[in-house]
């Protein structure tokens, strides 16, 4: 039994390292859109000045739709997470472990290409 209580503390303090990490992203991404949304333009030409606040709502959209894919997968990442968390603690078949531990992996990569892509290209 007490190799089981260390199994499961191990696992806590793996997802609760996770969460803040997710959570800092989360975070970095939001300040992105507010920086992006802050930009005043100063253009006195007005063909320009509609062209530059353009490419502005642009960026902007982007981010928040990144912000939201980032999102989507750590909902998903939380959900297969609990699942696996109940199905050990219920005693679940191994068939089904099995599965819940694939879909907590898929999860993870899902929730890390979210963040690579904006490491990659912030702002675009």
């Amino acid at each position: 039994m007490a190799v089981d209580l260390k199994v499961a503390i191990a696992k806590v303090k793996e997802i609760s390292k996770d969460m803040g990490k997710y959570s800092q992203y989360k975070t970095s991404l939001e300040n992105q859109i507010a920086d992006a949304k802050g930009v005043k333009i100063t253009e006195r030409n007005p063909k320009k000045l509609k062209e530059k606040q353009a490419r502005q709502d642009v960026l902007v959209t982007k981010l928040e739709a990144r912000l939201k894919a980032f999102e989507g997968a750590y909902k998903n990442l939380a959900g297969a997470e609990k699942e696996l968390a109940e199905l050990e603690k219920n005693g679940g078949s191994s068939d089904k472990i099995a599965v819940a531990r694939a879909k907590v992996a898929t999860a993870k990569k899902n929730v890390e290409k979210a963040q690579a892509k904006n490491d990659i290209n912030p702002g675009k």
